[in-house]
């Protein structure tokens, strides 16, 4: 029997496959997942804005309201940031869900949060299709704004601290860095950054059409439907992964695994230390009944969360 195949309410499956859908926790239409840091505690939040807690071995507990409809979310140890569609943002603690700050932006499409040290990131498109990162501070102060050229995306060292824009061209992957944000005092003003020159050096390479996705320790991950391609941190020469219908990817927090998930609803992992030849249609097992719009391994254990019509927990038999 396929995971998809099994009642709503089971929990547990027993298939023995490459790929095993263990667990199947009870929330109904879910849509972001995060796994909170250096740990193997599962947050989801789904449609009504239910924020959720999922550990693999005690299992499911409801930790109440963040907000409407959430479209991005970014965990840390201690909170939690959820941005609806409708446009409102906040930050509540975690496990008890004391909201922090509250507010909105504008922002309407490819939106995506990030914690960096103290400070919230968001990223995105707004109404004209120009391309935004902001920084937040612990009160939901504004204190920085990057203006960054199209198909760049943003991230923050895992060490230092530091912002930088990633860029994918027919040139080569660029990159720039930023610094950390800014601590504002009250009178202060908000400080500006115009990235848009990464572009213009570059004005005779206009970006790929990989959707960019960057991981907690510098890989960047260049998703198209015929496959991914694998910027490891500190390498310079990419790898890529061969697969159909390919809508989301991640990396295990080793760099040894990739994690895809397709239009299908099938999952996959690939091992990229094996040969190119190795890594051209990677085993993929149905899963899901629909697309699957979130992927993440978690940071212990061996546990990828995949998120679609349901989440699945999934553990590699080998």
């Amino acid at each position: 029997m396929r995971p998809h195949d099994a009642p709503d309410d089971a929990h547990y499956l027993h298939e023995r496959t490459q790929l095993q859908a263990l667990l199947v926790p009870p929330i109904e239409d879910p849509r972001v997942l995060s796994w909170i840091p250096k740990s193997q505690r599962l947050v989801v939040v789904n449609q009504a804005g239910s924020l959720f807690e999922v550990e693999p071995v005690f299992g499911t507990r409801k930790l109440g309201e963040v907000a409407g409809e959430p479209g991005a979310i970014a965990v840390d140890h201690e909170r939690v940031a959820v941005m609806s569609r409708d446009g409102t943002l906040g930050v509540w603690t975690l496990p008890d869900l004391v909201q922090v700050w509250r507010g909105r932006s504008d922002l309407q499409a490819q939106r995506r949060l990030i914690w960096c040290g103290a400070h919230l990131i968001l990223s995105g498109d707004d109404g004209e299709g120009k391309r935004w990162a902001f920084a937040y501070d612990t009160t939901g102060r504004l204190s920085l704004q990057i203006h960054m050229p199209s198909g760049a995306v943003v991230g923050a060292h895992p060490v230092s601290g530091e912002l930088y824009i990633v860029r994918s061209t027919v040139a080569g992957l660029r990159r720039a860095a930023f610094g950390a944000p800014p601590t504002l005092g009250p009178h202060d003003r908000l400080f500006d950054v115009d990235a848009t020159g990464m572009s213009r050096r570059d004005a005779d390479n206009p970006p790929t059409s990989h959707r960019l996705t960057l991981t907690g320790d510098g890989s960047v991950l260049g998703i198209a439907d015929g496959g991914v391609v694998v910027w490891p941190a500190g390498q310079s020469q990419p790898t890529t992964v061969r697969i159909g219908e390919v809508v989301t990817a991640n990396l295990s927090f080793d760099g040894a695994w990739l994690g895809i998930g397709t239009r299908g609803g099938g999952v996959a992992i690939a091992d990229l230390r094996n040969p190119a030849a190795a890594r051209v249609n990677p085993q993929r097992t149905e899963g899901h009944a629909s697309t699957i719009n979130q992927l993440e391994f978690a940071p212990r254990g061996q546990w990828l969360a995949t998120l679609a019509d349901k989440v699945r927990l999934w553990t590699a038999s080998n």
